[in-house]
């Protein structure tokens, strides 16, 4: 008499961006599928990104089809990408599907802020522990850039004014020195470049505030590019942002402050404010940029809030196996 055998569901879906990390992931692409079918045997279906925004389509579907468990592979924009196309799928409620992370990116941010491991056999082992839990993202509406406006999630951190222009700057220089340095250089480029702008703030329904503004980083972790701990104390499942707002600075004060942005210490200097909120509104003289996990997204004005519990996410401190 035969007995049959019971074939293990594929119920998680992993979607891999081989361009980043400065396409070093697409050389890692071998041992990172290996890892995943020792953890999950017959359980992973794979899929590669080959262009932007493939990364949102193909997490949507994932969502649709009832997905146990999505797996990025990337850093901060894929894993941005990927969030928002999850919310899409369940039109912006807490989706079925757990979503995990096996970073090979540029900057880490999100990585550095959860204390992800740095090794990929244990980020694999970590993913055996899903569903997870609930983290927090941020909500953000800007203009577009073609008289509309469109509303972008958040999972680490949105910035505008000097902070964007870094994103920028450390594009066009490129990361293949990897994301400490890129940024770095990107940020002491735009200490000299990056204007102060006359510009209003609104933090939490109340009156709007007129203030010469450098930038700031609305974080929901509390690290960013490349180490940078813009935000320190921020947690990315306690119901709140962390707005950290820069006054206008002379390039002297500036200088003075760049090296102490990698230990939180630069909150105590004059110019930086540092608060928690659950959102905000800031426009500016001119359109400022604004960037969201590393990606740009538009202009000024725009419109932050926090979206309590929004994802079930796989972090390290859960322990419990399916």
């Amino acid at each position: 008499m035969l007995t049959a055998v019971m074939k293990p569901p594929v119920d998680i879906r992993v979607i891999i961006n081989p361009a980043s990390a400065a396409r070093k992931t697409a050389g890692r692409i071998p041992a990172i599928t290996a890892c995943l079918e020792h953890e999950f045997p017959g359980r992973c279906s794979i899929a590669l990104t080959h262009a932007p925004g493939e990364a949102e389509t193909l997490a949507r579907s994932a969502v649709q089809d009832g997905a146990s468990l999505l797996v990025c592979v990337g850093g901060d924009g894929t894993l941005n990408e990927v969030l928002n196309g999850m919310l899409a799928a369940t039109g912006g409620t807490i989706p079925q599907t757990s979503l995990g992370l096996i970073s090979s990116g540029s900057g880490q941010g999100f990585a550095q802020s959860v204390r992800l491991p740095g090794v990929l056999q244990e980020q694999v082992g970590l993913l055996g522990t899903y569903p997870g839990r609930p983290v927090d993202l941020g909500a953000v509406t800007v203009d577009d850039g073609s008289g509309g406006r469109r509303t972008r999630y958040f999972i680490n951190e949105c910035q505008a004014g000097i902070g964007a222009d870094v994103v920028r700057d450390s594009r066009n220089l490129g990361k293949s020195a990897g994301g400490f340095i890129s940024y770095g250089l990107a940020t002491l480029g735009a200490i000299f470049r990056s204007p102060n702008v006359e510009a209003t703030l609104s933090i939490d329904g109340g009156p709007a505030e007129a203030l010469s503004l450098l930038g700031l980083c609305i974080g929901n972790g509390d690290l960013t590019g490349g180490g940078m701990t813009l935000t320190p104390g921020a947690n990315v499942d306690d119901g709140l942002l962390n707005l950290l707002t820069i006054r206008g600075l002379s390039i002297g004060g500036r200088l003075k402050s760049f090296p102490r942005i990698y230990t939180g210490r630069h909150v105590a200097l004059p110019g930086f404010n540092h608060r928690t909120i659950r959102q905000c509104a800031v426009d500016g003289s001119f359109p400022l940029p604004v960037t969201v996990d590393g990606e740009e997204i538009g202009l000024t004005p725009c419109q932050i809030a926090i979206v309590e519990r929004a994802l079930m996410v796989v972090l390290p401190g859960h322990r419990e196996r399916n």
